[in-house]
């Protein structure tokens, strides 16, 4: 999922209805760089839950209208359906991007059923320079023994997330964040399961720190709103605040915390407010 690209269309589109539907599903599956999809119409129809047609209407309508961009049709070809090759238009610059198709897109085989190719980000170091580089990062952090032998052997691997090779910084947030759980709930996290939902939200904020990540899951700590559902549901894992949604609340409860603005009241504050309530008019019927 691409919040990024995702956000570009809350914040730009004009479309509405099943349209805006579609154009949000595409923009979840588009590359952060290019802006770039290639979503099968029944893929979009079952995360939409509109109709086949349906769906290539609102394509129709939405190329139409300027905010996608059909770069190559599919079909099936050499023996294999391939899909639409989309580029998500809000929110970028169109006349750079115009008729412009990058090496990453173009070399992507886009049938389903093959396995991707995996891209390695730009500064990524192997081997020993990369574990050397992440405890240079995680010098000042006080990482149990697992965390950091866990950490030391998936950099040794090439461990990716998101068909990219992590780097040696993206897991010291991993590690930090995961040594920041455990200080704050008490449960005895490992790394391995929670770490491409961390390493996905870091890749969204490069300019963090590992102490900024550790400062942020604090801060959520200190408001656990995943605790006032209707069944006190208890955290099931860091996986909780590194979500796409909840990584946003979190990220703005933060800033909210820091310039001591008042939060405003979520579903939980006022489910929270409504129990209140009735348990004080139980306890003035009793009276």
């Amino acid at each position: 999922m691409s919040l990024i690209v995702s956000g570009q269309v809350w914040t730009h589109s004009t479309a509405k209805g099943g349209d805006l539907v579609v154009l949000l599903a595409i923009a979840d599956n588009a590359d952060e760089e290019t802006y770039e999809a290639f979503p099968g119409i029944e893929y979009l129809a079952d995360k939409t839950n509109l109709s086949t047609r349906g769906v290539r209407y609102a394509i129709k309508r939405l190329v139409e209208a300027g905010e996608l961009e059909i770069l190559e049709r599919g079909g099936f070809r050499q023996g294999e359906s391939r899909a639409n090759l989309y580029r998500v238009n809000c929110g970028t610059n169109r006349q750079s991007l115009q008729g412009v198709r990058t090496g990453k897109m173009q070399q992507t085989n886009r049938n389903p059923a093959s396995p991707q190719p995996s891209v390695e980000p730009k500064g990524v170091c192997s081997g020993k320079a990369a574990v050397h580089a992440f405890e240079d990062l995680t010098a000042k952090l006080a990482l149990s023994g697992d965390i950091e032998a866990d950490a030391v052997g998936l950099l040794s691997a090439r461990h990716k997330a998101d068909r990219k090779i992590v780097t040696a910084k993206e897991m010291a947030v991993a590690a930090a964040v995961i040594a920041a759980f455990r200080d704050e709930i008490g449960v005895a996290w490992s790394l391995g399961p929670h770490l491409k939902s961390v390493v996905l939200r870091a890749r969204e904020v490069p300019s963090w720190t590992p102490e900024t990540h550790v400062d942020l899951v604090r801060a959520a700590c200190e408001d656990p709103w995943w605790e006032r559902t209707r069944e006190k549901r208890r955290p099931t894992g860091p996986n909780v605040v590194y979500s796409p949604a909840a990584f946003v609340r979190a990220v703005q409860a933060a800033a909210d915390n820091k310039k001591g603005r008042k939060r405003e009241l979520d579903r939980f504050d006022k489910y929270d407010a409504h129990i209140a309530r009735q348990a004080a008019a139980r306890e003035e019927k009793g009276k």
